[in-house]
């Protein structure tokens, strides 16, 4: 696979992601607000703001029989059965929603290849480079099974992974940092994480 197609491969995967996102904290404002069915102009228009991510992030560490915090007449699961509803009423307008999204509301692939490549090829969090990740599978220090389809090259990270995809909060990450951050730790928490990882990788390579 050539740069220019892990470049594409990588902004395909998080535009997708980048839409999923976009369409699931416009809905939830609307659902919480007991609008179960707005229309696409409703969903364009809206505009977010930061405290409904943190309101968003709560209700997704909650069980289907947990009142959605702040409103007593709606259940997570009444809430998920809500979501289902909308897609399953709104299959053709996504397409147009999406179409708004890419044009609007997301960096163009000349942007992303822009910010990609002047991106120096190391972790974020631990620091390794593209080339030392190689140099560990040559020697054979590489361990993990996913390796065919992970790991071999640096991946986009979300420093805040309940933000949007946008400029300022996108990073490049290794796959072992990715896969453990998950959505649990902080920028500077994982740091932290990523020194004592970065410690074991050069161990590794100094074997």
């Amino acid at each position: 696979m050539t740069s220019q197609d892990i470049t594409l491969k990588r902004y395909n995967s998080i535009r997708k992601r980048a839409f999923n996102n976009y369409i699931e904290i416009r809905l939830f404002y609307f659902f919480q607000q007991s609008v179960v069915n707005p229309g696409t102009n409703d969903i364009i228009q809206l505009i977010i703001e930061p405290e409904l991510y943190d309101l968003y992030a709560s209700c997704c560490q909650l069980t289907f029989k947990k009142d959605v915090p702040g409103h007593k007449k709606l259940t997570i699961g009444e809430l998920d059965k809500l979501y289902t509803k909308w897609y399953d009423s709104h299959t053709q307008e996504l397409q147009s929603l999406q179409q708004h999204f890419e044009n609007n509301c997301f960096l163009s692939i000349e942007r992303f290849v822009e910010i990609y490549n002047s991106t120096e090829r190391k972790c974020h969090y631990c620091n390794i480079t593209e080339e030392k990740i190689r140099r560990l599978k040559k020697e054979n220090k590489i361990k993990t099974k996913r390796f065919i389809t992970r790991g071999k090259t640096l991946e986009v990270d979300r420093i805040n992974p309940f933000q949007p995809y946008e400029e300022g909060n996108l990073v490049l990450c290794c796959y072992w940092c990715n896969n453990a951050k998950t959505d649990e730790f902080s920028e500077e928490e994982f740091k932290k994480i990523g020194k004592v990882m970065e410690e074991i990788w050069n161990e590794r390579l100094n074997k």
